[in-house]
């Protein structure tokens, strides 16, 4: 964000505070220039992966009234396809990131869809167990397991590695539905 037109303070009102360069700027999000040098980079060592663990915040990290959820899917879906092509058939076991939501940080309780509210964050279960299945890194029971389960699901490896992932907005500071006492909703 800081090398956003719309990221000025007093001292450069017509340019950005801190522009970034073609591989970006510690402070910004990875532009595609720095994650496809880094996959160059990897190459050799992705060669002789047996598999790869990847946890997630891909969406940028964009103000919120820039952001939405189809920009979200879109980035995602791109993000992943690069992923896909740069590892082969090199399994991948993605995690969600606390930016993997919209709107960022939330995800609703479990609790939440049980009292007849609907559950607004399906649709990101839904479209991440179906690209990670699509994907060929999850099969159908892990992506069953995603769908239901609120993006997590777990998996053993072909060399019998147990991998269990968990989506961490659940625990996260900012997701603000998650301290909602259960028993002061109404339905």
């Amino acid at each position: 964000m800081c090398c956003r037109e719309d990221s000025v303070n007093s001292a450069s009102p017509n340019s950005p505070i801190s522009p970034a360069a073609r591989y970006g700027n510690y402070q910004c999000d990875v532009p595609g220039d720095l994650m496809l040098s880094m996959f160059d980079y990897m190459q050799p060592y992705i060669a002789n992966a047996s598999f790869a663990i990847f946890t997630g915040d891909v969406a940028s990290h964009d103000k919120p009234w820039q952001q939405s959820q189809d920009y979200q899917k879109y980035e995602e879906y791109l993000t992943f396809k690069t992923f896909k092509a740069q590892f082969g058939g090199i399994p991948l076991y993605p995690a969600l990131g606390n930016h993997d939501s919209f709107p960022s940080d939330q995800n609703t309780p479990y609790w939440w869809a049980q009292n007849g509210a609907v559950d607004e964050f399906q649709w990101s279960y839904d479209f991440y167990s179906t690209l990670w299945e699509d994907n060929g890194w999850i099969g159908p029971s892990s992506a069953a397991q995603a769908k239901s389960h609120y993006g997590a699901y777990s998996v053993l490896t072909p060399q019998g590695l147990k991998i269990i992932t968990i989506n961490t907005d659940f625990w996260y500071k900012n997701n603000f539905v998650i301290p909602v006492n259960k028993y002061l909703i109404v339905v």
